[in-house]
């Protein structure tokens, strides 16, 4: 099938529909979740238009010889993408391969985003500029062009043509994706230069970045040794105080470590209750987070979830 539509009530299961690269999606507002993916496959490429009605942050590393070029529909202040917050709706995004990053989304934003073959896009722009384009940036590019209307124009004309057309022929498929290419190639050489953010341009971001980034590896390494660590934890493994650590999450988050840490663990309670071979107890799962209180620990799940705990394994269960 060349074009896929889909709904989905958890941010794990759209991000999982992803699977060509290792992605994690944490929701960070409270309420029932709904998010809406269009994926159209041409191949070595794909198109993914997606949005949802919470705020997100997107997690991953790019895969090798793999780059994406990617936008949003419209400016939000709450949108930001790695180090890059006041232009993040404003300009096109070039992530190059084995590239990090670390994205917040807000509700109801449209993004989209095209996966390509990095060596073959590589290849057209040496073919038309081998002086500048010698090679790819390895950060996270802004690109600012007037292009960025038709781009979108662009890539939602080439899903509505595959839903025009869902019994497409290989060749047909084939011819979508060189002309994908081909504009792509042309807006890139087109664009003012690239803004590749410098270490002086982003000091202040890329050290709150670095923070959270830490932070975050520190966390993953405690939860998978079965250990829920605290603010103090985090404030002593990064030698940081705390009023630095709480600057560094709500710049780039909007809340605090303590609510991120509480938001993180009750996203892994619900993962674990939606397992298809836990057996374990609803108590059982919110002590192994180090919610010790359950009547506290009930209403949180239910205001962050929009169901009790109970709920959600029963859902499984059936």
């Amino acid at each position: 099938m060349k074009l896929v539509t889909l709904q989905f009530e958890e941010p794990s299961q759209q991000a999982a529909i992803q699977d060509w690269l290792p992605l994690e999606y944490v929701q960070i507002s409270p309420g029932p979740y709904r998010g809406h993916v269009q994926v159209a496959n041409l191949g070595e490429s794909l198109i993914v238009v997606e949005q949802q009605n919470q705020l997100i942050q997107k997690l991953g590393t790019m895969a090798d010889d793999t780059c994406t070029v990617s936008l949003a529909c419209r400016a939000h202040d709450d949108m930001r993408f790695s180090h890059f917050r006041n232009d993040a709706a404003e300009g096109i995004f070039l992530l190059p391969a084995k590239a990090q990053f670390d994205v917040v989304v807000p509700p109801m934003l449209r993004t989209v985003y095209v996966r390509l073959n990095q060596s073959r896009l590589l290849a057209d722009l040496r073919t038309l500029n081998p002086a500048f384009w010698s090679k790819i940036p390895r950060r996270l590019s802004l690109i600012q062009t007037p292009q960025k209307v038709q781009l979108m124009c662009a890539l939602l004309d080439v899903i509505a043509t595959l839903a025009e057309s869902p019994a497409a022929s290989p060749e047909f498929t084939e011819r979508l994706q060189k002309e994908l290419y081909h504009s792509l190639t042309l807006m890139l050489n087109q664009a003012d230069p690239f803004h590749v953010a410098s270490f002086s341009e982003v000091r202040k971001h890329r050290d709150w970045l670095y923070l959270l980034k830490r932070s975050r590896e520190y966390i993953e390494v405690q939860f998978a040794a079965g250990e829920n660590p605290t603010v103090v934890d985090i404030c002593g493994y990064l030698q940081v105080s705390q009023r630095t650590l709480q600057n560094c999450f709500y710049k780039h988050l909007q809340i605090s470590p303590i609510k991120y840490l509480r938001i993180l663990r009750l996203n892994r309670v619900r993962a674990e209750l939606q397992r298809s071979h836990n057996e374990r107890s609803v108590t059982d799962v919110a002590m192994q987070w180090g919610f010790l209180h359950l009547g506290k620990f009930a209403q949180d799940y239910r205001q962050m979830f929009c169901e009790r705990p109970s709920e959600t394994l029963a859902k499984r269960m059936h």
